[in-house]
């Protein structure tokens, strides 16, 4: 099982972490995933041959004196279709329980949907350490946003 995660140390005491989980893709296909840290945005491609799902699962930490937030959030399940690139961008920085989520269906590099979604909070800690939280763990457990 492979967990795609994506860290950004965005400055002093400032950290954000981005986690793809349920992530089932069909072989021989290519995914891309990459960081913006200025703009604490995240951008998944598939180019898999087939629609991917997944869900995203983002610490943030900001443990500057004052102001001393951080949060473990799951989001999604989202659904991007076959050539379409995800992008995640956090819109209440430094809560992090809110993503704006963008949508480029052909790969030209405009979005045509985005939407913010809210985040369920989760504890952080990883006792089966696969790689995810556990309490972030279980579809069952959230309702579904899927992205068309």
């Amino acid at each position: 099982e492979f967990i795609p995660k994506l860290g950004s140390d965005l400055g002093e005491q400032q950290r954000l972490l981005f986690r793809w989980g349920e992530l089932a893709t069909p072989g021989g296909g290519k995914l891309t995933f990459t960081t913006d840290p200025a703009a604490k945005s995240a951008d998944y491609k598939n180019n898999t041959g087939s629609s991917t799902t997944h869900y995203l699962v983002v610490d943030s930490i900001d443990a500057r004196a004052g102001v001393e937030t951080t949060g473990t959030w799951r989001f999604g399940p989202f659904n991007v279709p076959d050539g379409a690139t995800h992008r995640t961008t956090i819109a209440d920085w430094p809560t992090g329980s809110q993503l704006r989520s963008e949508l480029d269906l052909n790969g030209d590099g405009v979005f045509e949907s985005s939407t913010i979604v809210t985040g369920h909070a989760c504890a952080s800690e990883d006792t089966d350490e696969n790689g995810l939280p556990d309490a972030c763990e279980g579809v069952s457990l959230y309702l579904p946003m899927l992205i068309q």
